[in-house]
């Protein structure tokens, strides 16, 4: 097995916890900054499950649905609810705001994406940015929808258009380098995923995105650093483990490399598929 398909598998799967230490298995080399990261080497240009946007979008209140009798907004905007309280009214769709209408209709096609209704929910998407294009959220939806059914052309222009209201938005930088690494171009993907904001980059996710970019570029000592901080922050997760030890492995280091290995076998319950090349890594770095 390859390893940029372990490496794949390192980055979609799940958190799986075993209880293993780390205390005694280090190396010399520590963490550097991300933000200087952008190296030299790196060619800049601009991304379901690693959410919330540091550019907001249009903070938007929930639809007014009751206001008292006496409210000065214009008449014939409301009618009285059938069966309510004296005084009680409730806003008709006629009267919502732009911004209220486009709520409504992202909350109606996260409901069509819950039953499945992928056409409508897409359609529905696709009006709410006709209208509001910078309902980031909408976008971020319908981009995430998109990578899911590996539509990455459909995926990448909407992105791009995304990019062209806010060209610092750090899910249009995150999802452009999933597609980019979807389509077979790291380097591309680490462009856009270096330029997202630092107080984006302590998240989990993008640091193990971050790593699995390193991997696919060749930039074994960086990967390994990013690893070795998720193993940090969640010492039990056998998958930052295995990502160290592919990085070890790459840069020469077997015995560092064949410790990490030997770890993972020993605490079993790996996928049929990376204990296969756990195992068989272990037998070359030991004959």
């Amino acid at each position: 097995m390859k390893i940029d398909i372990v490496l794949k598998i390192v980055l979609l799967k799940g958190m799986l916890l075993f209880p293993f230490g780390i205390s005694a298995w280090t190396v010399s080399e520590r963490i550097v900054e991300l933000s200087q990261e952008n190296s030299a080497t790196m060619r800049h240009t601009e991304p379901t499950t690693m959410v919330e946007e540091e550019a907001t979008p249009l903070k938007l209140d929930e639809p007014k649905v009751f206001f008292k009798e006496h409210s000065t907004l214009e008449e014939g905007a409301f009618k009285k609810t059938p069966g309510s309280e004296k005084g009680v009214f409730e806003k008709t769709h006629a009267s919502f705001t732009l911004e209220e209408h486009v709520a409504l209709e992202h909350r109606r096609a996260l409901q069509y994406f819950d039953k499945k209704e992928f056409i409508k929910a897409e359609a529905l998407l696709i009006e709410v940015l006709d209208q509001m294009p910078r309902y980031h959220h909408s976008r971020i939806e319908l981009a995430n929808f998109y990578l899911k059914e590996d539509r990455l052309d459909a995926a990448e222009t909407v992105l791009l258009e995304g990019l062209k209201l806010d060209e610092n938005h750090p899910d249009f930088l995150r999802l452009m380098a999933m597609v980019h690494d979807r389509k077979g171009d790291p380097d591309k993907a680490l462009a856009f995923l270096v330029k997202v904001k630092d107080s984006r980059k302590q998240d989990k996710s993008y640091i193990a995105f971050l790593g699995h970019i390193y991997q696919q570029t060749g930039r074994y000592s960086l990967a390994r650093q990013q690893y070795f901080r998720l193993l940090e922050i969640d010492p039990k997760n056998p998958l930052w483990l295995l990502g160290v030890s592919i990085a070890l492995d790459a840069e020469g280091q077997r015995d560092a490399a064949l410790e990490g290995y030997q770890r993972l076998t020993a605490e079993g319950n790996l996928e049929p598929g990376i204990l296969e090349y756990v195992q068989n890594r272990i037998n070359i770095l030991k004959g």
